[in-house]
């Protein structure tokens, strides 16, 4: 079945780009990210450290230092990792190689914000 966007030739390609890439992810587990510290790294620049709690609460900060720091929470939706903060929501993929990819999205907005690299570093 081809993407919608794409069919014939091109829509063929870009199913067998995705079947590849697709290959690389797995599924988070509902408690893996308990517990754990997180690296955060977006496209636009800003790198933050999230401590996701086993009971569903993050605290997260910048990595370069600074006093400020956000609440939020985290939970798995459709194998997805989600960690919101604030009016921001990380949906993130896991990567069998650790290296996972997210989107952002702000409440306010209807598209994507920024896109992530996250990292589990503890």
């Amino acid at each position: 079945m081809y993407f919608s966007r794409g069919s014939g030739q091109g829509g063929k390609e870009f199913d067998e780009s995705f079947a590849e890439w697709a290959s690389t992810r797995r599924v988070f587990s509902d408690t893996e990210p308990g517990g754990t510290r997180w690296a955060k790294i977006g496209a636009h620049g800003y790198a933050f450290n999230a401590e996701l709690l086993a009971d569903g609460t993050v605290r997260e900060r910048r990595l370069m230092p600074n006093r400020d720091e956000w609440r939020g929470n985290w939970h798995i939706d459709s194998r997805m990792l989600v960690i919101s903060v604030g009016d921001h929501e990380l949906f993130v993929i896991a990567s069998k190689n650790g290296l996972h990819s997210g989107v952002e999205f702000k409440s306010s907005e209807p598209s994507c914000q920024v896109y992530f690299r996250a990292i589990q570093i503890w």
